[in-house]
């Protein structure tokens, strides 16, 4: 069983009660379909990265694109995840094909957020402005590892089938 604020999900395999409870409370995650793929952008702590593979597996599993900052998207090229887009880190101007953080956010094919801030007072400031940015374009932000990957496992096409069943409690 998996919980977001105030409402629950419940199933038997926690990727189906995660997704019902995203879509209980209307933080109904993109899916991949007709189109170009939606984009998944990502910018991980250090103490997070323990997490990092499987949220990157789940979200290409899903249909995802990646685009990553830059230690982020070593380890996940480093997992064996190619493709990745290179971002800049707020603040930090960009070096070659990297895109400013805030600017890809502007721009559009961002769909989901995953960024885990250090507790240092910089980071903190930089997650919040990118948090704003998520909330302006309307797009689904996560600031946990834990939650981040539960989402991602919610977005396996093979969880879709099991959202409509109901359980009593």
């Amino acid at each position: 069983m998996q919980s977001t604020g105030e409402v629950i999900g419940i199933a038997v395999d926690p990727r189906v009660a995660m997704a019902k409870a995203l879509t209980g409370a209307a933080l109904i995650p993109p899916r991949a379909g007709a189109g170009e793929p939606p984009l998944a952008l990502l910018s991980i702590a250090d103490r997070d990265k323990w997490g990092l593979a499987d949220l990157g597996r789940a979200l290409v599993r899903a249909g995802y694109r990646l685009a990553a900052t830059g230690g982020t998207r070593a380890l996940l090229e480093q997992a064996g995840i190619e493709g990745i887009a290179p971002v800049a880190k707020l603040g930090a101007e960009p070096v070659g094909d990297e895109v400013g953080i805030l600017e890809l956010i502007a721009s559009g094919p961002v769909r989901l957020v995953v960024n885990t801030p250090t507790p240092r007072s910089g980071p903190v400031r930089d997650a919040a402005d990118i948090r704003h940015a998520t909330i302006a374009e309307g797009i689904l932000c996560f600031t946990s590892i834990e939650t981040g990957v539960a989402a991602a496992e919610a977005l396996d096409p093979a969880v879709v089938d099991g959202i409509a069943t109901v359980r009593s409690i």
